[in-house]
Order: structure tokens, then sequence, then C-alpha cells
């Protein structure tokens, strides 16, 4: 869903250029594979790269048709003089994250 404003601006771009209407389903990248995994017919799918090779090698997804279309990367702050928190796992970065 993180990719959701680029797709839009996209899908409109191309709406304007072509004459043909787009129609996004946004939603959680665990509940779209399992859609694309179910057979729900779709023109094209967005998801984490490891997950559209997972469901290329199902047979899923067109062979040699995954392109990579945005990275995302996470920062983290620390105080100076601060030891650096453990953040090797999902759960290890919930943990390290003080509260709001």
């Amino acid at each position: 869903m993180a990719t959701r404003h680029i797709l839009v601006d996209r899908a409109r771009g191309y709406e304007q250029r072509n004459g043909v209407a787009v129609g996004i389903r946004s939603m959680g990248g665990v509940e779209a594979a399992k859609l694309v995994g179910a057979g729900e017919p779709v023109d094209l799918v967005v998801l984490a790269k490891k997950v559209m090779q997972r469901l290329e090698a199902e047979g899923w997804v067109a062979p040699g048709s995954i392109k990579d279309f945005a990275r995302s990367e996470i920062a983290i702050a620390v105080r100076v003089a601060s030891p650096r928190p453990p953040v090797g796992s999902e759960e290890a970065v919930r943990k390290a994250t003080p509260p709001t």
C-alpha cells in the first residue's frame, strides 16, 4: 500500500493518454498475494519481489514478467552515545521503538 499514490498517479496519466479507465484495488500485501495465489484474475500486481518470485514459481505470474517498480528503505535514528538496538527482525524493531 506504500506505493498506492504512485500507482494512482501513473494510472491517471495512462487514462488520459489512452482513454482507457484503470481500476486500482489497494490492500495489504498478504491479502493481495492470497488472492493472486487463489486464481483471482488481475492484469497487474505490485508486491514485494520475493512474493512476486514465489507467485511466479507457483505459476500465478507470467514467467519473466516481474519488473522492479520501487525500492523501499528504512532509516533508524539513535541518540548520540546510545547503543544501537538490535533490529534484525520485525519483533526486535517493535521492541526498540519507544511508545508514542
